[in-house]
This record gives C-alpha cells, structure tokens and sequence, in this order.
C-alpha cells in the first residue's frame, strides 16, 4: 500500500471512529497583533479611547480626573445619571462615538469580567446548596443533583450575592452622605457640613435610608434617573467601582430567573 493511500486509510479510520468530528476545523492558535491576542486588541481599542475621552474631558471641559473617570464609568454601565453634561461640540461628538464602541465592545469584556466574579462566588453557594440537598436525596449523584436543583440554586445564589450588594451601598451611602455639601459643579453655596443638621439647614445633599436604597437599586438596574448621585470624593470613587459591579450582578440575576422560568 503506498504511502497516500495509509494516509487515505487512517483518514477514512478516524472520520468513522469519531461521530463529535467538527464540520469545520479548528484553529489551534488565536491570531495574533503586536504580541495580543484579538481579545487583547479588543480590550486594547477601548481602553486607549477611554483614555483619551478622559483626557478631553479634563482639559476641554475642566473637569477633575475623578470627575472624568466618573463619567465614562457611567457610560460605560449604561447607567447614565445625567449629573454631569458635556458642553463643547468636540465632547458631544466624540461621547457620541465612545458610546457606541463602549456598548460593542468595552461594556461587553467588563461584564465578562463581573459576571465570572459573580458566577465564581455564586458557585461556592450553590456547592454548598447541593451538599445539603446531597444529605436530603441521598440516592442522587452530584450530577443528578444539579440537573434537579441547577437553576434554582443558581437563582437563590445570585439573588443572594444581588441582595448583598444592594445592602451594601445603600448602606455606604446612608452613613458616607447622609448629608453633603458636594464639591466643585455640584457644590452648594453657602452649605456647611459640620454636622447632619447644619449640613441638611444649609441645602446639602440629604439621602436617608429610603434614599440611598433607591439610588442604589435604580442604579444596579441602569435606570439612572439621576436625581440622586454619588456627591463626595469617597461616593464616587466607591461608585466607579460599585457600578460595574451592581449592573453585572443584576443582569446575573435575571439570567438566573429566565433559566428557572423559561
């Protein structure tokens, strides 16, 4: 037998052997730019145009880097709260561009990135879930198990984590601004912050329970109505990093009640 017919042979051997043969092949290797992979490209285009429009925003606009940061953290979340509007035509073009890549490409790595944090500490739940319902349907293996509870023990876990995260920033925000004078835009004049009751006589910003549970839920769900916002330092460098993580979780948790449902 010559030598292109073993090979025919050996072809022929594992097409019939394998009935999970892909109809079409496999790359072995991602293509890759400058060293990155294309999800490193990928992450590497929004990232330099966050970087800019942080930049226009702080010498075109004025606004300090916290601020800025601030803002296109709010795009980025969709949440959009309208505290801080752009002015220049230069700005409003280029925000208009940034959201649109924002919402292809940079909100979509950022809530990958949330969700498997999520998924991670929803996972440590839903095993310990599985070992009680283990010890109740002893006859089940663990497969058995998460066929038969999988959905809702995803759903307890991720309504769990949602809930903690809730709890947290409104209690954050309760006790961080319950009364605030602002700074910079936002500052009001002739406020004082002494104390809560000097602060809420002169005009500062209150938020109460009420309030600060509002906020935060209106803002996990990318609602954003705007008429509550992070107003201190501490709030809006807790909220940069809060809000991708609230949207993240409450889009868990509705992944988890369509799973369970639908």
């Amino acid at each position: 037998m010559s030598a292109s017919d073993k090979l025919a042979s050996a072809g022929d051997e594992e097409l019939s052997g394998s009935q999970s043969m892909p109809l079409l092949p496999r790359v072995s290797e991602e293509k890759r730019y400058c060293g990155l992979t294309m999800h490193g490209v990928a992450w590497m285009v929004p990232l330099i145009y966050s970087a800019l429009g942080i930049m226009l925003l702080m010498f075109v606009e004025g606004w300090p880097l916290l601020t800025s940061l601030y803002v296109m953290t709010q795009v980025v979340t969709t949440v959009g709260y309208g505290d801080f509007t752009v002015q220049s035509s230069i700005c409003k073009v280029y925000l208009a561009f940034y959201a649109v890549i924002v919402l292809t490409l940079f909100a979509y790595y950022i809530n990958l990135c949330w969700e498997s944090i999520a998924s991670q500490n929803s996972e440590v739940l839903r095993r310990y879930m599985r070992s009680i319902e283990g010890t109740r349907d002893a006859g089940l293996t663990d497969d058995e198990l998460r066929e038969k509870y999988g959905a809702f023990n995803h759903l307890m876990s991720a309504l769990l984590v949602f809930t903690l995260t809730l709890a947290t920033s409104t209690v954050f925000f309760r006790f961080v601004e319950h009364c605030s004078c602002s700074y910079g835009l936002q500052s009001v004049a002739g406020c004082e912050d002494s104390d809560f009751a000097t602060c809420s006589a002169t005009g500062g910003y209150v938020k109460g329970w009420v309030e600060s549970f509002y906020m935060s839920a209106i803002t996990m769900t990318t609602v954003g109505f705007g008429d509550f916002q992070a107003r201190t330092h501490v709030g809006r460098i807790f909220a940069i990093i809060w809000m991708p993580i609230g949207v993240a979780v409450t889009a868990n948790l509705v992944g988890a009640f369509a799973a369970l449902f639908f």
